[in-house]
């Protein structure tokens, strides 16, 4: 394309790729070519493109265009300034690689990335809430044991109590039988 940004060559496999004819593209404004047609963001930014690369500044950036059935892809564009010997610039080569589905397998991976961390989240809560039922289980369990030891420890001692009385009581009457047995004999 001249440095002004009037399209003097296309491409033939670019045109075929696209569904384009030569006609359809060749002696426009690159900006206003069908490849842009449906959206004034993008024509304004290859305008701009256009100025930067004319003043010798290359340009390049990820923009939707279209196919001639109205199909939208992306492209990673860029536009560069073409010198001649003496540094002066003749012309602007704009070269474009589509990258549609490289954009979408990123969206897919992005998409699937929030789904997989959304889904650790989620089984995060459901682990921390497992293990904080078990904390809380444990501790009943060790307030339950202590209370039982307790209630044994007592029972323990009242049964003790028991057989000491019981075996006093015991002695004290052997004793007295044998008291009485020794002063008959």
């Amino acid at each position: 394309m001249m440095p002004g940004g009037t399209v003097v060559e296309a491409n033939r496999i670019c045109l075929d790729a696209c569904g384009y004819r030569a006609e359809e593209v060749v002696w426009l404004l690159f900006w206003e070519t069908p490849w842009w047609r449906f959206n004034k963001t993008v024509q304004d930014k290859i305008h701009t493109a256009t100025k930067l690369a004319a003043q010798g500044t290359p340009y390049r950036e990820e923009l939707p265009y279209h196919l001639a059935d109205g199909t939208e892809r992306v492209v990673d564009f860029e536009l560069h300034p073409i010198l001649d010997d003496r540094g002066k610039i003749i012309f602007l080569h704009s070269t474009g690689t589509d990258i549609t589905e490289r954009k979408r397998a990123e969206e897919n991976f992005r998409k699937l990335t929030e789904g997989l961390e959304d889904e650790v989240r989620i089984r995060t809560r459901e682990l921390e809430d497992r293990n904080s039922d078990v904390l809380r289980q444990s501790e009943m369990l060790r307030h339950l044991s202590r209370r039982l030891m307790e209630i044994q420890d007592g029972e323990r001692r009242r049964i003790a109590c028991e057989l000491h009385d019981s075996a006093g009581q015991l002695l004290s009457v052997l004793s007295m039988e044998l008291a009485t047995l020794t002063h008959l004999a």
